[in-house]
């Protein structure tokens, strides 16, 4: 039998599993070329380490450290999710059904691309890997941006999160990888929305990729300005304080100055809200922008943090407010 590493293993907190077919369901706002590369660069299902899934030398690809999905490689897994000895799995039905040294085969793979850890493994967040593999999920965000953004949710490791705004899901990915391992995230989107947003109920299984095995997502489509919408946000929170929200909805004044008045309660003393598009729009911009002035006007009644890569730059910038 090839020899396996002593002592108790457990699935990595970064495991993820991706489920999606690009050219079935390719994803509202994506083209079909756009969808097409997309479904030759990432398989039908595979597992996937979040923070090496796209490292610096295999970008196009974004395949490293990704294992093909798999029933049994699945149930390995599924075995190891509480710390357990690796040779107890081999010795046990894995051994007997498939041989151990495939199966001894098997979990050296999978800790060669970090998807089986040490029991005391300290697994830090990298958000700079986190922003990279968002990629995966089209986050509309300045890359830089995004990064010190991520490090200000997670000093907190947020257990509720509220998205108003998901569009493709890149910024849910993002939250989900810094929030608590038992997260609950809320994402809040209108179908058919101006700016990029619109996913639809087909396509909510397309973000359940992104949590972790214990975290929890729930999606509300809707007009994030509608009563019935607002009701079906808090009745989702379930009474918990949001530690974190983000505001990235309807971008007019009339509209974020709404979704803060309806949200707002919702989180907790001490817990931060985000705005997307701080920075003033181009001239010639055809949508409504006025997040910016919105964000002048509330900014200075709390401590806040202006995330700002390009001072020059139209339509971008992140304002944290921590109420």
């Amino acid at each position: 039998m090839l020899p396996v590493p002593p002592g108790m293993w457990r699935v990595s907190r970064w495991l993820r599993v991706y489920d999606w077919d690009w050219r079935k369901r390719p994803f509202p706002g994506v083209n079909p070329v756009a969808a097409a590369h997309r479904a030759q660069i990432y398989p039908r299902r595979f597992f996937y380490h979040v923070l090496r899934v796209i490292a610096p030398e295999d970008r196009e690809t974004g395949r490293a450290d990704a294992v093909e999905y798999d029933q049994d490689v699945h149930a390995l897994l599924a075995a190891c999710f509480e710390p357990v000895s690796l040779s107890d799995v081999i010795e046990g039905d894995f051994g007997q059904r498939h041989g151990a040294d495939a199966v001894a085969g098997a979990i050296l793979g999978l800790i060669e691309r970090g998807l089986l850890v040490t029991a005391d493994a300290d697994e830090p967040v990298d958000t700079e890997a986190v922003a990279a593999a968002s990629e995966m999920y089209v986050a509309i965000q300045v890359r830089e941006e995004f990064v010190a953004a991520l490090e200000c949710v997670k000093q907190i490791e947020p257990r509720v999160v509220v998205e108003i705004g998901t569009a493709f899901g890149g910024t849910l990915f993002g939250w989900a990888q810094v929030a608590h391992p038992e997260a609950h995230l809320v994402s809040v989107d209108l179908p058919g929305g101006i700016g990029g947003g619109g996913y639809t109920r087909e396509h909510e299984s397309h973000f359940r990729n992104f949590c972790g095995a214990r975290q929890r997502l729930t999606c509300i489509l809707g007009d994030s300005q509608h009563p019935d919408v607002v009701e079906r946000v808090r009745a989702a929170t379930e009474g918990v304080p949001v530690d974190m929200m983000l505001i990235d909805g309807d971008h007019s004044y009339e509209g974020v100055s709404k979704d803060f008045a309806n949200y707002r309660s919702l989180v907790r003393e001490g817990g931060m809200i985000l705005f997307h598009d701080i920075q003033p729009p181009p001239p010639e911009t055809a949508q409504p922008m006025g997040v910016w002035r919105f964000w002048r006007e509330i900014r200075d009644d709390y401590r806040h943090t202006e995330i700002i890569h390009d001072p020059d730059q139209f339509s971008a910038g992140i304002g944290v407010l921590y109420v």
